[in-house]
This record gives structure tokens, C-alpha cells and sequence, in this order.
């Protein structure tokens, strides 16, 4: 009778070792393929939109196949906890990307002596909110106080009646002023040259938002090239991202062939947005490689995050000033659904960022703005 309860006993041990070891199995190739999966959407970045624009959306989805490698962390602790080093030793092949979407740094005291820079797309001063008066007020009581030295505002042109007051402003404080489609540069230091960066964007009627344009700075002797941007966006107007909220809000109710629609509704203009923006990222880096010894400054809504063609193209030539100097996944754009960072700031190796920061202080627009201080070396 004992020998028999032995063996039974002998034989529940072997059967519980095998359910552990095929529990690490399969723990271990579910942590591996999680892992294909996140090189994988950081590979995307290197692909060209024009040629591939549908992969330039995988980049979206970089966050959640981030957390699901984090979450193995815990699972190794149940599992096996001598494995807990493995998801970590995965996801260090792509910790630039990690850092680049989630920077960690230490705030660095601010000298006296850096420039200010701001940086945001004002929405045409709340646009889409009842009241405007109000909307322009705070916006202008906004940039009063902030008190930049470099001013680049992205949908902001829009007429004299909207717009005056804020110059009226901004003439009797000294800044100088130039304008091109919908974007406005106000800036202390004196314009001394400025074009246009030529390319494609897709114009609807007679009106685009979408441009680049170059300034020739005077700063304290020397000179700096400023770039101000408003690359293609994703052409979701009011009544398509209010029709994905209602999405989000109500999906258990709308069924599976209208959640089909609107989502590929709301892809097909993604994608050919992406396929305008990959030539457009080109024009720039063909810009900063002509001028890649002076002091650059490049900036605006690039409506793209940082796991992009566009983010990375840009930051093998330049350095991401929230990269540097910012703390947090840093969301610019507020609207329900599309919490990303889409608003950027580019330096040259001549500079260093002390402070870079999204300011959800002010939400007239459905960006928030982004400053930065900075000093040249």
C-alpha cells in the first residue's frame, strides 16, 4: 500500500513539473513573440510611407505592444521568477525608441542666459469652441505671458478681425512678424531672409494648412536657420473624429459592419496622408543636410509620433528637443482617442535644451503647446 502511494505521489510530482515546464515554454515563446512584435513596429520607421503608407500606421499601436512586453515582467514573477530579465533583455534592441516615445530625464537648472521657444498649432484660437471671443483671449493672454523669444503658431492665420489683437500685442513687445498659409512666426530676434521648402500636400479647394518655410535669424552677432512646419495631416475634420468618438462612445451598440466602415473610412484618409507626408519629411532632411553645419532650429505640427518615418528620418540629423529634455510620453494632442505627441522640436548640434515641456495650462486648441528653452554652445 505504501510503495503504491508513493508511486501515485511520484507521478502527480511528475505531472505538476511538466505543467510548470510548459508553462515556462510557453510564457517564454508568448514574451518572444511579443517581442518580434514591438521590433517589428519600430522597423516600420524605416520604411518609406510613399511606397508603404499602411505601415506607417503600425506605428500607432507602438504603446500597447510596449505595455504588453512590460506586463510579462509581473507574469515571469508568477511563472518563474529567475526570468524576470528576459522582457527586459528583449526590449533593450529598441530602448531608443522606448526613450524617444517616453523620454527619462533629470530637470536640469534653466541658465539665464537660454532663448524660449513655443511651439503650437492654436486650432484657429479655438475654432471649434461656442465661444471665440473667449477662446482669442485666452489664447493672447497666453502668449503674452509666456514670454517666448521664438513664437511659431500653426493654423493661426485667419484674418485681420481674429488675429489683429493678438499683433497688436505682439508689435508693441518688439517681435517681428511673418506669415505663410496658415502659420504665423512672431519672433524677437530680426528676420534677415526666409523662403519656402517646395513639396506636395494635398489642397482641398483653395485653402491648405500644410507648408514648411525656412527663416535666416540675426542672433547676438551670428545667424540661425529656423524652419517652421505644418506637415500633411490626417484630414479628420469635425464631423469625421466626432464620428469616431461616437464610435468609441457607443461600439457595443453600432455592430460589427459599421465599425468596419468607420474604421476603414478613417484609415483611407490616414493612409493617404502618410503616403503625402514620407516625400515631404524628404524635402526637410534634404534641407538640414544642405545646412547641417549651421545652427538649426525646426519645429511645429509634424502629425506624426515619435515611432514614424518622419520622427526618425529627422532625428538621425537632429536632435528632439523633448527627447533632451523632456519627461513622460508628453501628449500634444488632446483629442479623445488620438493621445499622442505630434508636435515636435528639432535642434542642431550647436544647441542644448535645458527644459522642454507639453503645457496643458491652455485648451482652447485640440493641440497643446509645447516650449522649450534653449542655448547655443
Amino acid at each position: 500500500m505504501g510503495g503504491a502511494g508513493a508511486t501515485s505521489g511520484n507521478g502527480a510530482r511528475r505531472l505538476l513539473g511538466i505543467a510548470r515546464k510548459s508553462l515556462v515554454l510557453i510564457t517564454f515563446i508568448s514574451n518572444v513573440l511579443a517581442a518580434f512584435a514591438l521590433w517589428a513596429c519600430c522597423y516600420t520607421t524605416t520604411v518609406e510611407p510613399e511606397i508603404h503608407p499602411r505601415l506607417s500606421l503600425v506605428g500607432l499601436v507602438f504603446p500597447f505592444i510596449l505595455l504588453a512586453n512590460l506586463a510579462f515582467i509581473p507574469i515571469w514573477m508568477i511563472v518563474k521568477l529567475k526570468r524576470c530579465w528576459i522582457p527586459i533583455v528583449l526590449i533593450l534592441p529598441v530602448i531608443g525608441y522606448v526613450l524617444d516615445y517616453c523620454p527619462v530625464n533629470v530637470q536640469r537648472e534653466v541658465p539665464s542666459d537660454c532663448i524660449k521657444l513655443l511651439t503650437w498649432n492654436s486650432d484657429n484660437y479655438g475654432r471649434e469652441l461656442g465661444d471665440r471671443d473667449s477662446a482669442r483671449n485666452l489664447t493672447r493672454e497666453y502668449i503674452r505671458n509666456c514670454d517666448a523669444d521664438i513664437i511659431c503658431l500653426q493654423e493661426s492665420n485667419i484674418g485681420a478681425k481674429i488675429t489683429q489683437p493678438l499683433y497688436d500685442y505682439t508689435d508693441s513687445a518688439g517681435y517681428e512678424r511673418a506669415t505663410y498659409l496658415g502659420m504665423v512666426l512672431l519672433t524677437r530676434f530680426h528676420i534677415i531672409n526666409s523662403d519656402t521648402i517646395h513639396y506636395e500636400s494635398y489642397v482641398q479647394g483653395t485653402r491648405s494648412h500644410n507648408g514648411s518655410m525656412w527663416f535666416e535669424l540675426e542672433y547676438f552677432g551670428d545667424t540661425i536657420l529656423l524652419v517652421m512646419n505644418h506637415l500633411e495631416s490626417f484630414r479628420l475634420d469635425h464631423e469625421s473624429r466626432q464620428e469616431y468618438n461616437d464610435m468609441l462612445e457607443s461600439i457595443e451598440d453600432m455592430g460589427y459592419e459599421n465599425i468596419k466602415q468607420t474604421g476603414l473610412f478613417l484609415s483611407d484618409k490616414m493612409i493617404q496622408s502618410e503616403a503625402l507626408r514620407g516625400p515631404q519629411t524628404d524635402s526637410l532632411c534634404a534641407f538640414i543636410d544642405r545646412h547641417k553645419d549651421r545652427p538649426i532650429l525646426m519645429c511645429g505640427d509634424f502629425n506624426d509620433t515619435p515611432i514614424s518615418f518622419t520622427y526618425q528620418q529627422i532625428s538621425k540629423r537632429l536632435k528632439n528637443a523633448y527627447r533632451e529634455s523632456g519627461r513622460g510620453v508628453g501628449i500634444s494632442y488632446n483629442q479623445k482617442g488620438f493621445w499622442v505627441r505630434i508636435d515636435h522640436l528639432f535642434v542642431s548640434s550647436h544647441w542644448q535644451t535645458y527644459k522642454t515641456y507639453i503645457d496643458k495650462s491652455i485648451d482652447v486648441s485640440d493641440h497643446y503647446p509645447l516650449v522649450s528653452w534653449l542655448k547655443m554652445d
